[in-house]
């Protein structure tokens, strides 16, 4: 009886987006992966991705310490309405919900991907 053993491959861009930079926040490290590419854009849609099912955290400021409004969920779209600002090291857009407008907030990009007609 033969045995397979099936080892994944990670591809260049898997591997680009583990190198992350981490920050101290309250006493914890927070890693961020490498931004996706795509251009960001007013008024465009994306998707939250890259967060192992964890999902994101919206803000109520563009910053890592400012308070957590919401945590989107991964694969969850959202409209951009503003931004991009960069504090922290990090590039920001005020993403608002396109059925439910309740959900908004500040997110970093690392975890955005344009997407076409959500």
């Amino acid at each position: 009886m033969a045995v397979l053993t099936i080892i994944p491959v990670i591809s260049t861009e898997q591997f680009q987006a583990t190198l992350t930079t981490s920050s101290n926040l309250t006493g914890t490290s927070q890693v961020f992966p490498t931004p996706l590419p795509g251009e960001i854009t007013l008024g465009a849609h994306v998707q939250v991705t890259g967060t192992s099912g964890d999902g994101l955290r919206l803000r109520a400021e563009p910053s890592i310490g400012s308070q957590v409004r919401l945590l989107g969920s991964e694969a969850e779209v959202f409209r951009v309405d503003d931004g991009p600002l960069t504090v922290d090291g990090f590039i920001w857009w005020y993403l608002v919900g396109p059925f439910d407008e309740n959900r908004r907030g500040w997110a970093v990009s690392n975890y955005l991907k344009v997407v076409q007609n959500p």
